[in-house]
């Protein structure tokens, strides 16, 4: 209990392995499939319910392993608020989002996933843990990351870094901020001055995926002011299933 600020209760969550294995909702064993995530629940007895659920398999039709953390935390919550898991569990199985945040959609060559409603650091790499999850050469589309001040350049280079040692195959990026993720990235990343272009260069190397009948999976992602979603809108146009 910490009088001092009021709480009387603290209920934790978390994932497995590291050092939230004692946390009262954990997440292990997850894994991407067909439909999207899966990933087990453990709750802890400490949380005192009358039901008394320990272990419970959920399947959710979004992207992210961050999302099976998001899942934990409101089923803490939940489950703190009196909630039984037969109440619970269909608001997770029926979850899908919000148009513009991690969106699954089938196109020819795989997947895209438009993420294109915002972006900062911490999301882009979240949606690019997404991307590389899935079998298939992996496509990042980015936007430029707003409102980092004097941190822009160094932040932009990072996630060119990040993306390279995450396997992305593909790097196509546009707004100025990006316009130096190339030479980190290195071969088959590309700055482009439009959506246009980008937008063609992206076509390309599906056409060819699609050609050689081999998987691609696109990431599109980026801040409001890059308007990303106009490439997104563009693939789905051409290559949706």
């Amino acid at each position: 209990m910490t009088s001092n600020l009021g709480i009387e209760k603290v209920v934790s969550f978390g994932a497995d392995p590291g050092s939230s294995h004692d946390a009262d909702v954990r997440v292990s064993h997850f894994k991407v499939t067909d439909s999207g995530i899966c990933f087990d629940l453990h709750m802890s007895e400490r949380l005192d319910l009358s039901h008394k659920v320990v272990h419970k398999t959920v399947e959710m039709p979004v992207l992210g392993q961050h999302n099976a953390l998001n899942a934990a935390a409101c089923v803490a919550v939940a489950l703190s608020a009196g909630l039984s898991w037969s109440q619970i569990q269909p608001g997770l199985v029926r979850f899908s989002g919000v148009p513009g945040r991690l969106q699954k959609q089938a196109i020819k060559t795989g997947w895209l996933i438009d993420d294109s409603y915002n972006a900062n650091p911490a999301s882009v790499k979240a949606g690019i843990d997404a991307l590389t999850s899935l079998p298939g050469l992996s496509i990042l589309c980015l936007g430029a990351m707003g409102e980092l001040g004097d941190t822009a350049f160094a932040a932009h280079q990072e996630i060119a870094l990040y993306a390279k040692q995450k396997g992305v195959d593909f790097l196509l990026s546009y707004g100025q901020a990006t316009e130096q993720m190339a030479s980190e990235f290195g071969k088959q990343a590309s700055y482009f001055e439009s959506h246009e272009r980008l937008t063609a260069a992206l076509t390309e190397i599906l056409l060819q995926q699609a050609q050689d009948n081999q998987l691609a999976n696109v990431l599109v992602k980026g801040s409001r002011s890059a308007q990303m979603e106009r490439v997104a809108h563009a693939v789905i146009e051409h290559f949706a299933q």
